[in-house]
C-alpha cells in the first residue's frame, strides 16, 4: 500500500498536501458510516493546485490515503489543535461536525490506532525529514527554464524606472523590466518576484 506520492525536486522547497488522499482501504471502509466513506473533509484538489510545483523544482508530497485513516498534519500525541474545537484526532473517529466516521462499536482501538500511526503517519514524517535533512545541489538554470519560471511566477512588485513610467505598464510579462530598445532598467529599479 502506497502511503503517499512524491515528486522529487531540486531546490529547497517542500509543498506537503497530507489532507487531499481519498483512498480508504476496504477494510476500513466497511466499519465506516456513510459519512466516514463520503470523506467529507477532505481538502478536495489541493494536489492539482501545486501541479506546476515539480516544473518549478519543489519538491512534492501528497498523502493518498484519507485523512479519516490517519490525519498527517496531527500530533502524534493526539492533542487538540485549537481550545473548544472538536479534536477529531490523529485517526479521526468524529468529523469536523463532531459526527461519527465509524459504526457503532466499530472504531478503531489502541492497537489500531497506532499500527495506522506506524504505517500511515511515520513515513509520511520520516519523508519529510528526510527531505529536509537533504542537502540540495542548484543546478546552472538554462534560459529557456528562467523565462519558463518568469512566466510562472507572474505575480511582481513593480517599481518605476529612470524614464518614470512603469515597467509593467511597458513591457509585461517574462521580458518585463527591459525597455523597448532592449535595455534593461537599473538593478534599483528592476522589479522584486515574490
Amino acid at each position: 500500500m502506497t502511503v503517499f506520492d512524491y515528486t522529487p525536486g531540486e531546490l529547497p522547497v517542500l509543498i506537503s498536501v497530507p489532507h487531499d488522499g481519498r483512498e480508504i482501504p476496504e477494510d476500513i471502509a466497511a466499519r465506516m458510516t456513510d459519512l466516514g466513506r463520503a470523506n467529507t473533509d477532505a481538502d478536495w484538489h489541493v494536489r492539482a493546485l501545486y501541479d506546476f510545483a515539480g516544473e518549478l523544482g519543489a519538491h512534492v508530497l501528497a498523502a493518498r490515503q484519507s485523512r479519516y485513516v490517519v490525519d498527517l498534519n496531527r500530533d502524534p500525541a493526539d492533542a487538540a489543535l485549537y481550545p473548544g474545537a472538536v479534536n477529531t484526532g490523529i485517526v479521526p473517529h468524529l468529523s469536523f461536525d463532531g459526527e461519527p466516521l465509524y459504526l457503532h462499536g466499530a472504531e478503531p482501538d489502541a492497537y489500531e490506532q497506532a499500527h495506522r500511526i506506524a504505517h500511515h503517519w511515520r513515513p509520511y514524517h520520516d519523508k519529510i525529514a528526510s527531505i529536509s535533512a537533504r542537502r540540495v545541489v542548484r543546478r546552472p538554470r538554462t534560459t529557456s527554464r528562467r523565462a519558463s519560471t518568469n512566466r510562472l511566477l507572474a505575480r511582481r512588485v513593480t517599481r518605476p524606472c529612470s524614464t518614470g513610467a512603469s515597467r509593467a505598464a511597458r513591457s509585461p510579462g517574462p521580458m518585463a523590466g527591459r525597455r523597448k530598445t532592449g535595455m534593461r532598467c537599473s538593478s534599483s529599479s528592476r522589479s522584486a518576484r515574490i
